[in-house]
């Protein structure tokens, strides 16, 4: 946990602006062993650019300072985690977790019902939505997942919103 203080110091008077971006941020990684990579983060591209700025000047000031150096050490971790969740990807390849709703603890299955709403049916849906909201503008994802997303209608809502937004180039099954 991170006090109100520390987070604060982290900021700086700069990025006071910020505090209340980065305390929901580290309020959700308390769930990070449970949700993953399916957290959401509301984070603009300012607020991520400052974040990554401000963790690297502490690493520089770090090495002067034992008090500067253990904030670091405390953010550092939970940040990276942030900043590799947030960015965007050219490419994504991956083999997600299949897990229907009623596999789910009470935690997971009302985060994904919360953020994701068409594709919550089962984990590797959420994953194929993770993923293409991870890309950018033309890029390319590649994942082996359960079929059962092109037939069955629970996903209904998925396959429409692939549909308009994204281009298949390619499927086999």
């Amino acid at each position: 946990s991170f006090s109100r203080d520390e987070i604060r110091e982290f900021l700086g008077s700069e990025g006071i602006q910020h505090e209340k971006v980065l305390i929901h941020a580290l309020e959700l990684m308390q769930q990070a062993k449970n949700l993953g990579s399916v957290m959401q983060f509301d984070m603009n591209k300012e607020e991520r650019r400052f974040f990554i700025q401000r963790l690297n000047f502490l690493q520089t000031e770090a090495r002067s300072s034992l008090i500067v150096q253990s904030l670091y050490n405390k953010f550092m971790p939970f940040l990276k985690v942030i900043f590799v969740l947030t960015d965007r990807y050219e490419a994504i390849a991956a083999n997600p977790p299949y897990m229907g709703q009623k596999n789910m603890n009470n935690d997971l299955k009302e985060y994904v019902n919360n953020f994701y709403p068409i594709s919550k049916s089962d984990l590797f849906a959420v994953f194929m939505e993770v993923c293409l909201n991870a890309l950018t503008k033309k890029g390319k994802m590649s994942m082996i997942n359960q079929h059962s997303w092109m037939f069955l209608s629970s996903f209904e809502g998925m396959r429409k919103y692939i549909l308009a937004n994204h281009w298949i180039e390619n499927m086999l099954h």
